[in-house]
This record gives structure tokens, C-alpha cells and sequence, in this order.
């Protein structure tokens, strides 16, 4: 773990394991990592990527508009929750 946040943190791509697949991941801000992971997959340059965040603050840092339940909702939740938002707000992607 300490060397997949050091690599993140250095703003190098990961391999990490979920649920079902392996995830290819990395610093969601930096240019670079964002035009590796799209190398890497072959994919269009306008796909969205999955953000992964721990807090209701981290969430509030990437996307507006959060619905005031949603905070309620993530009080409460005891397993991972997908929230999906249609604009990213600290980019233009």
C-alpha cells in the first residue's frame, strides 16, 4: 500500500485490485498520468475516469452541486457507494 501511494504521490500509474477487475489508476489531477492511463487503455481522450474518494470533504473538493442527503447517505453507509456526477470541477474533462 505504502508503495502504490508513493508511486500516486509521485504521479506514476498503478495496478490495484477491485471487486472484479484490476484498475489502472493514478493522481486524478496530473495531465501526464491522465494521458497514460488513456495510452495504456486505448481509449478516447473524452471517456470519463472513475474518481475514488474517502470523505464527504475530498468529494466536495472535485464536484459541485453535491445534493445535502448525499452527506446523510455516506453517514450512514457502511460498504463503498457509487455516486455518479456528469461535470468534474476542478478540470474541464
Amino acid at each position: 500500500m505504502k508503495n502504490a501511494a508513493n508511486a500516486v504521490l509521485h504521479n506514476k500509474v498503478i495496478l490495484y485490485p477491485t471487486d472484479t477487475i484490476w484498475g489502472i489508476g493514478g493522481h486524478a489531477l496530473n495531465e501526464e498520468v491522465y494521458e497514460k492511463i488513456n495510452q495504456i487503455k486505448r481509449r478516447p481522450v473524452k471517456k470519463s475516469f472513475i474518481l475514488l474518494v474517502n470523505r464527504i470533504e475530498m468529494l466536495n473538493e472535485y464536484v459541485s452541486d453535491i445534493h445535502p442527503r448525499i452527506e446523510t447517505l455516506l453517514s450512514f453507509m457502511k460498504k463503498p457507494l457509487t455516486l455518479i456526477y456528469s461535470k468534474f470541477k476542478k478540470s474541464s474533462r
